[in-house]
């Protein structure tokens, strides 16, 4: 199922819209005790999920990241969060792509074999743009356990 989220506001010579694909991902449980998560990195991740941002509207827009991204969860490959994180400039019908990782989880989150459950973690990253015509996120979700055998 293809999810997708349009943002689109009226604006002199034409209107500001992107599109999210996917606008959710929910990565289910994510287990830290595979080889795969120990020490996940921003190039390899957990899982790491492809979310294409597309100009669909009229005009140029220069995307950010107003408050960057959630670095205790989340990863994009190649980028450190920052306050006010440029994604880039998009003309009409251009894409950037973020691929996004779960990489970490903060203390009492995280099921320990035999004790409660697992707390679900979830979270929005808040996607704008620098003329203020665009503002929608991606949401997102997992749940940290660790599976020993």
């Amino acid at each position: 199922m293809l999810l997708t989220l349009l943002s689109t506001l009226l604006a002199c010579g034409g209107d500001a819209s992107v599109t999210i694909s996917p606008d959710f991902h929910d990565w289910g449980e994510v287990d830290f005790h595979t080889d795969e998560c120990m020490d996940c990195s921003c190039t390899d991740g957990c899982d790491s999920q492809d979310i294409w941002i597309t100009n669909s509207g009229e005009q140029f827009v220069q995307l950010k990241l107003p408050n960057g991204f959630d670095h205790d969860h989340l990863c994009i490959d190649g980028a450190t969060s920052e306050p006010h994180m440029i994604l880039g400039d998009l003309e009409p019908s251009e894409q950037i792509l973020l691929r996004v990782s779960v990489c970490g989880y903060l203390p009492g989150e995280l099921n320990i074999e035999g004790d409660e459950e697992p707390t679900p973690v979830e979270g929005s990253m808040r996607i704008t743009d620098t003329d203020g015509l665009i503002n929608t996120s991606f949401d997102w979700s997992f749940v940290p356990v660790r599976v020993q055998d």
